[in-house]
């Protein structure tokens, strides 16, 4: 059984360096972050904006790994697909149905 983080970090290096530290205390597998304040290496799987990630913090064999687009990732293990997605909350209704919505 895997276990997961799912942290904001709100572009904030010193809670990024406080997420590893928590991730390694509770022996997670997998984080899910918004809002990083940069990507740290080939384990890091973010979209193109770098607003979202997932970090295979055990560098576990994926099944399948998703092209990161605007706003979102996602990456398979074991049968899981995990996704992590960002948009900000400064958009228009508009905006985040057209979103939510794309193909």
């Amino acid at each position: 059984m895997h276990k997961y983080l799912q942290i904001n970090l709100n572009c904030c290096k010193a809670a990024q360096a406080l997420m590893h530290q928590v991730a390694a205390e509770e022996a997670v597998d997998f984080i899910l972050t918004n809002e990083h304040n940069r990507e740290e290496g080939a384990n890091w799987h973010a979209d193109t904006l770098g607003k979202a990630a997932i970090v295979n913090v055990r560098k576990t064999r994926l099944d399948k790994e998703g092209l990161g687009e605007a706003g979102f990732r996602w990456v398979e293990v074991h049968g899981l697909r995990l996704y992590s997605c960002y948009w900000s909350p400064n958009s228009t209704i508009q905006e985040y149905k057209d979103f939510v919505t794309r193909s």
